[in-house]
C-alpha cells in the first residue's frame, strides 16, 4: 500500500474531473491511458480525446491516513468524499458511480 492513494484526472478542455483510488496509482493512470478496450467513461474519454488533453494529480496517499490491508474501509470513505468536493460526479464530472 505504499503506493496507493487517491487521484484525479482533470480533462483540461472543459474541466470535468475524474476521481479515482488504487493500491499502485502511477500503475492505475498507466491502464487509464493505456487501455484497448475501455470499460469506464473516464477512459472512453481519454481514447477519444487523447491524453494531452488531461492533467493527472495525487490528490492523497494512503501514507497519509495509514490505509492498509485491514482497514481498506477508510479507501471508500474517502474516495466518496473526494467525489463530491471535486464534483467529479457524472454529468459534472467522469465519476458515474462511485467506486467506478
Amino acid at each position: 500500500y505504499s503506493f496507493g492513494g487517491w487521484y484525479m484526472i482533470l480533462d483540461n478542455s472543459n474541466n470535468k474531473k475524474y476521481v479515482g483510488k488504487s493500491i499502485e496509482y502511477m500503475f492505475r493512470l498507466k491502464q487509464h491511458i493505456n487501455v484497448k478496450n475501455p470499460k469506464t467513461l473516464i477512459d472512453e474519454i481519454i481514447k477519444t480525446k487523447g491524453v494531452d488533453c488531461f492533467s493527472f494529480y495525487l490528490l492523497m496517499d494512503y501514507k497519509e491516513l495509514n490505509v492498509n490491508f485491514s482497514n481498506r474501509k477508510i479507501e471508500y470513505k474517502m474516495e466518496s468524499e473526494l467525489i463530491t468536493s471535486h464534483k467529479s460526479f457524472y454529468p459534472y464530472g467522469y465519476n458515474i458511480r462511485y467506486y467506478e
